[in-house]
C-alpha cells in the first residue's frame, strides 16, 4: 500500500508541476512543446519561488503548502486548455512501451528505496539531512559561516526535500532525487526518443538507456533533478522555433535552478549558454554569436540566482579565521579516460567516456546537418542539438579532467559529472534523427551503436546495483555494509526517536535562544528553533570565510563514534588526491584541535564517551 501511495505523490507531483510550466510558458509566450520539458520547467519555477521564500526567511510548512495549492489550482485550470491530438497505433503502443519501463523502474525503486535503509553517514547524516529540517524548523537553509551551504550547495535541493519532510518521516526526502528526479529524466528521455528510430521504440530506449547507466549514487544532494534540468534546457533549445525574449526567461531559470541546487553545475550553465547563443545565431544566415539573447539569458540567470546568492552574502564578505593555511601537497592521480579499470564508485572510466565520445559524433552530425539545412527550423533544431551534445561533453572534460586535480581527484571528480552524462549526453544521442538533411540510417546507427556499448560496459554494474537494492534497500555505489561494523545498525538507532532524545539531551542543557555551535554527525536531530545553532560541517570548515561568528557561548561537539574522521583519516586525505580535499581536511583538524583546546580549559555541561558540551563565553 505504501509503494502505491508513494507512486500516486510521484503522479501528483509531475501533474503539478506540469500545470506551472505550461503557465509560464503561456505566461512568457512560449506555449506548446513537450509535457516533460513543462514539468522541468516547473521545477525551475517553484525554485525560484523557493529562493524568495528562503531569503524572506518565511519558508515554513504553511508556506509549502500554499505553493501546493496553487499549483493544484493553476494544474487544473492548465489541462482544461489542453488539445489533445489523436496519435496513430504504432505512436500509442510506442507510448505504451515507454510506461510500462518508467513505471517498472519507479515501483522497484520506491519498493527498495524509499525509505532507504541506508544512507551515507558522511554526506546525509552530517549535511543534506540537516538542510530541509533547519528550513522548516527557521524558515530559510542560510547558515552560518562554517557551514558547506553557499559553496557545494546553495539550498535548492533542500527547499524541494522540505515538500516531502512537510508530510513525512525524514528518510523519505530520498523520494525527491532517487525517485521523482529519476522519474523526470526518464520522461524527458522518452520525449527525446519518442518516434525517432524505425527499429525500436525509441520512447522506451531513452528510460532504458537512463536506468542502466550507473549514476554513482552515494548521497541525497542533487544528482537525477540536476540531469533532469539538463535535459530540459537541452529539449527546450531544440524545441525553440525563433529568437525570443521568452526562452531567455525560461532558459535563465532553468540555469539559476541548477547553480541553486549545485554550483558545480555551473559549468553546463556557462557551455550551453554560448553555444545556445551560437544555435540562436546560427539560425540565420550569415551565421552570428547572438549576443543580445545571451545577455538577455545572463540577465534572467541572474533573477533566478539573486534570492538564493543574497542569504549568502555575508558569508562571502567575512574573513575566514583559516585564511592562508596552507595544505600539503599531494599527488596528481592517473587519469585513463578509456580505462576498463573498476572505479571506487563502479564501472570505469571507458563506460562514461564512451557515451560522451558518441555525444560527440552527434554534435559533429549536428554541425553537418545544420551546414545542408535551408530553413529557419531545420537550421534551428539542427543547432539546439549542437548546443545540448557540446555542453554535456565540454562540460564533462572540464570537471573531469580540467577540475579533478583541483577538487576531489579524478575519481570523485567523475562522479560529479555524471549529470552531465545523463541530462546533456545521453539526450542529445537520443535527438539525432531529428537532424534534417542526413540519411536516416546515420544517426539511427549511432543510437543503436550507444545501445550496444552502453549495454555491454554498464550492465554489470547494473546488475550489481539492483541486486544490492533488493538486498539492503539502499542503491549508495560504495556498500558501507562491507567496509563498516554495524552499519545498518548505526543508521537504524541515528534514525529513532531515541537517537533524537539523546541528542537534545545535551541541547536541554544549553539556555533557550542561547547561541550553540554544533559539530555532530547528525545535526538533523537538533531542535533548531529553540537555539541559535552555528553549523559546522567539515566543508563548510574548508570554505575560505570559515570562522566563529561573535556571540557564541556554547558548543556541543561529538569527538569520537564510527562516523567521526580522527586525526589519522585527515592525514590520510591530506596526503591524497584533489587539492580542495587536502585543504578542508587540514582546516578540519586544525579546527578540531582548537574545539579540543576549548573543552580542556572551558567549563564542560555534560560529556560522555561521544559528545561533549561546554560553555565559551562569559559566565
Amino acid at each position: 500500500m505504501a509503494v502505491v501511495v508513494a507512486a500516486i505523490f510521484v503522479i501528483v507531483a509531475a501533474f503539478i508541476l506540469w500545470g506551472v510550466g505550461d503557465f509560464v510558458r503561456a505566461v512568457t509566450g512560449s506555449g506548446g512543446g513537450a509535457w516533460p520539458v513543462s514539468i522541468g520547467i516547473g521545477v525551475a519555477a517553484t525554485v525560484f519561488v523557493g529562493g524568495l521564500l528562503n531569503v524572506s526567511h518565511v519558508a515554513y510548512r504553511p508556506a509549502l503548502w500554499l505553493i501546493v495549492i496553487v499549483g493544484i489550482v493553476i494544474s487544473v485550470l492548465r489541462i482544461r486548455r489542453v488539445r489533445f491530438v489523436a496519435i496513430d497505433r504504432s505512436g500509442g503502443l510506442e507510448i505504451l512501451a515507454a510506461g510500462v519501463v518508467i513505471a517498472a523502474v519507479i515501483l522497484f525503486t520506491i519498493s527498495t528505496q524509499l525509505p532507504p535503509r541506508m544512507f551515507n553517514f558522511h554526506d546525509d547524516f552530517e549535511k543534506y539531512l540537516a538542510h530541509p529540517v533547519k528550513m522548516l524548523a527557521t524558515g530559510t537553509v542560510a547558515s552560518g559561516p562554517l557551514s558547506s551551504m553557499g559553496t557545494e550547495t546553495l539550498g535548492a535541493q533542500a527547499f524541494l526535500q522540505a515538500f516531502v519532510l512537510s508530510v513525512s518521516p525524514i528518510g523519505y526526502i530520498n523520494g525527491v532525487d532517487a525517485v521523482f528526479g529519476l522519474f523526470l529524466i526518464m520522461l524527458l528521455a522518452a520525449s527525446a526518443g519518442w518516434r525517432r528510430f524505425r527499429w525500436f521504440p525509441g520512447a522506451m530506449l531513452g528510460p532504458l538507456l537512463v536506468v542502466i547507466v550507473n549514476p554513482q549514487y552515494v548521497n541525497v544532494s542533487a544528482l537525477n533533478m540536476g540531469a533532469a534540468l539538463m535535459a530540459t534546457a537541452v529539449l527546450l533549445v531544440s524545441e525553440a522555433r525563433e529568437e525570443t525574449v521568452a526562452s531567455s526567461a525560461i532558459l535563465g531559470l532553468i540555469y539559476a535552478a541548477l547553480v541553486a541546487l549545485k554550483p558545480i553545475f555551473a559549468v553546463f550553465v556557462a557551455c550551453h549558454l554560448l553555444l545556445s547563443a551560437l544555435a540562436v545565431g546560427g539560425r540565420f544566415k550569415p551565421a552570428k554569436l547572438n549576443l543580445i539573447w545571451a545577455v538577455r539569458t545572463i540577465l534572467w540567470t541572474g533573477v533566478g540566482l539573486a534570492a538564493w546568492v543574497a542569504m549568502y552574502l555575508p558569508n562571502y564578505f567575512s574573513r575566514g579565521m583559516f585564511a592562508g593555511q596552507p595544505s600539503r601537497n599531494g599527488p596528481r592521480g592517473a587519469l585513463n579516460l578509456f580505462s576498463m579499470h573498476t572505479l571506487l564508485y563502479g564501472s570505469s572510466y571507458a563506460a562514461y567516456s564512451t557515451v560522451v565520445a558518441l555525444a560527440c559524433v552527434g554534435a559533429i552530425l549536428a554541425v553537418v546537418s545544420w551546414r545542408r539545412g535551408d530553413s529557419q527550423k531545420d537550421r534551428g533544431v539542427a543547432l539546439g542539438i549542437f548546443a545540448g551534445a557540446a555542453a554535456g561533453v565540454v562540460s564533462y572534460l572540464v570537471v573531469v579532467v580540467g577540475l579533478g586535480p583541483r577538487l576531489s581527484g579524478y575519481e570523485t571528480s567523475l562522479r560529479f559529472s555524471v549529470p552531465f552524462v545523463l541530462g546533456a549526453c545521453l539526450v542529445p544521442i537520443l535527438m539525432v534523427t531529428a537532424l534534417p538533411k542526413l540519411p536516416r540510417a546515420v544517426p539511427e546507427s549511432l543510437a543503436l551503436v550507444a545501445g550496444i556499448f552502453m549495454l555491454a560496459f554498464f550492465s554489470p554494474s547494473a546488475v550489481a546495483r539492483y541486486r544490492e537494492a533488493v538486498e539492503f534497500h539502499s542503491a549508495i555505489a560504495f556498500n558501507p555494509v562491507e567496509q563498516y561494523s554495524g552499519y545498518l545498525a548505526y543508521n537504524d538507532y541515528w534514525l529513532s526517536p531515541a537517537a533524537r532524545e539523546y541528542v537534545r539531551g545535551f541541547q536541554d542543557k544549553v539556555p533557550r535562544g542561547e547561541r550553540l555551535l554544533v559539530w555532530i554527525n547528525t545535526p538533523f536531530l537538533i531542535d533548531y528553533k529553540r537555539n541559535g545553532i552555528v553549523d559546522v560541517d567539515t566543508a563548510g570548515i574548508g570554505s575560505p570565510w570559515a570562522h566563529v561568528p561573535d556571540g557564541v557561548q556554547y558548543v556541543l561537539w561529538q569527538y569520537k563514534g564510527l562516523g567521526v574522521r580522527t586525526s589519522v583519516d585527515y592525514e590520510e586525505v591530506m596526503a591524497g588526491e584533489g587539492a580542495r580535499e587536502r585543504e578542508i581536511a587540514a582546516r578540519a583538524l586544525a579546527f578540531g584541535g582548537l574545539l579540543m583546546r576549548l573543552s580542556n580549559s572551558s567549563p564542560v555541561i555534560a560529556s560522555d564517551d561521544k559528545f561533549v558540551l561546554f560553555r565559551i563565553g562569559p559566565n
